[in-house]
């Protein structure tokens, strides 16, 4: 995102992640860092940003490379704040329920 900076070139992002993992591994490793590190880049870019959504864009992940000022969908694209499978362990409240969703 430097390099499109610095030449003045629009970034265009391929989004495609169902969710940013809410895991003690992944937060160990940082992802809350560095999802609010490239949104805070993405927000401060002087070119264009183009995100097209080509399979599912839910949670964290997909709006750290959502940031833009036009998004393209694709014809069967999800894109939502939360995953499916996120949404069915809320509402069930056990990872089991999570997996209940998966099967169905």
């Amino acid at each position: 995102m430097r390099l499109a900076s610095k030449f003045r070139i629009p970034v265009v992002t391929l989004v495609d992640c169902p969710n940013a993992q809410a895991s003690y591994e992944s937060e160990h490793r940082g992802i809350a860092h560095a999802l609010a590190r490239n949104l805070a880049t993405m927000a401060n870019l002087p070119t264009p940003i183009v995100s097209v959504i080509i399979g599912e864009g839910g949670s964290g992940g997909a709006l750290a490379f959502g940031r833009c000022g036009t998004t393209v969908d694709a014809r069967d694209a999800i894109y939502s704040v939360i995953s499916p499978e996120g949404a069915a362990a809320i509402s069930t409240g056990t990872l089991e329920g999570q997996r209940q969703f998966r099967k169905s």
